[in-house]
């Protein structure tokens, strides 16, 4: 039973990212020149842009936005608990480790039906998944969604190698 989570639990940092995954899938959010600093356990990027602000890219959410202004800034915030639960899913990963859920290397947590097409953000719809794979899925899925109105059915989506 996990008591407490450490930062390797919570990020992947930039030394195991590759950026390249983001041409993947996101090539159509993601532009411009950045440098890729850290990723959420649920594939979420943290990326420096060169005038030093710092771009969420929430992966389960379809989003990029920025969360802070310099990478000092991103360092205080993401020391906090609130913070850490936004971005990371700190709750949410604590439960996964006590069900020991917990993804090794190369891997993160994806949802076995993504949010956007009507999962919930609870434990039984997470598992463990390749970190390239759900990385490259959920740009997909995004782009494919992102015009259409909230609520609006979806019979069928592909996902491309």
């Amino acid at each position: 039973m996990a008591s407490k989570l450490t930062w390797d639990d919570l990020l992947i940092e930039a030394p195991d990212l590759d950026s390249g995954i983001l041409a993947q899938g996101w090539s159509w959010l993601v532009k411009g020149e950045f440098r890729a600093i850290a990723a959420s356990k649920f594939g979420d990027w943290f990326l420096e842009r060169p005038n030093g602000a710092i771009q969420m890219l929430d992966a389960v959410e379809g989003t990029l936005k920025e969360v802070a202004s310099s990478y000092s800034e991103f360092q205080e915030l993401i020391n906090t608990r609130e913070k850490q639960e936004e971005w990371l899913l700190s709750e949410l990963v604590f439960t996964l480790h006590e069900k020991n859920v917990v993804p090794s290397r190369g891997e993160c947590y994806s949802f076995k039906l993504p949010l956007v097409l009507g999962g919930k953000a609870e434990s039984d719809n997470v598992e463990v998944c390749d970190f390239r794979l759900w990385v490259s899925i959920c740009g997909q899925i995004h782009e494919q969604t992102r015009d259409l109105p909230e609520g609006a059915g979806i019979s069928s989506f592909r996902v491309e190698e």
